[in-house]
């Protein structure tokens, strides 16, 4: 989990929230309240087997983003795989993706630019060029 989400998800999210996602899609609790697997993907149906002691689930944000209202709610909510969950959120991380790497190249052009000397000598403008190749005739 990146570190900035980290606020989002503390003890509410842990023993209130993420159990409550997990009952609704058929996961098993124990009598204090330690979940025990059998949960269904809720997108292809997949069955949680508590590899290890943790759980092949993840709940997911489906529409609302981090911050605005309904964000935690039961409807934006859901118990997906990571397979599911990842290809739900893939059009968001290929756009930031796609917006990052455009900074990246942006930069890199720029840097280039900054050492040709004829760009720089453009960037100074037609007029001024223009008179300082007269003067040196």
């Amino acid at each position: 989990m990146k570190p900035e989400y980290r606020p989002f998800y503390g003890h509410h999210w842990r023993t209130v929230t993420r159990p409550r996602i997990l009952r609704r899609a058929g996961g098993r609790f124990s009598q204090d309240g330690e979940y025990q697997g059998a949960a269904k993907c809720e997108r292809c149906g997949h069955i949680d087997c508590l590899h290890g002691g943790r759980s092949e689930l993840d709940i997911a944000h489906l529409a609302v983003e981090p911050g605005q209202p309904g964000h935690d709610d039961d409807n934006n909510l859901a118990a997906l795989c990571h397979p599911c969950h990842r290809h739900h959120d893939l059009p968001a991380w290929k756009k930031a993706y796609r917006a990052w790497l455009e900074r990246k190249y942006q930069e890199y052009i720029d840097a280039l630019d900054a050492s040709r000397p004829i760009l720089q000598f453009l960037r100074q403008g037609v007029a001024k060029a223009v008179d300082e190749i007269s003067e040196g005739l």
